[in-house]
């Protein structure tokens, strides 16, 4: 199961609690990657990165 944590441009939010509440459910957490949702979820976390042209 795949789940997307969507993070707001408008709001300066850099993580939100779904950031722990879908890998604690054990899905995969799609999301942004930015330095703090690595500092949380640690240099063992999987990244990809998706180009748009």
């Amino acid at each position: 199961m795949f789940a997307r944590g969507a993070l707001s441009r408008r709001f300066p939010e850099r993580h939100t609690t779904r950031t722990f509440e879908i890998p604690a459910c054990g899905t995969v957490l799609i999301t942004e990657w930015n330095e703090e949702i690595s500092v949380f979820l640690g240099e063992k976390s999987v990244s990809m990165e998706l180009c748009y042209g």
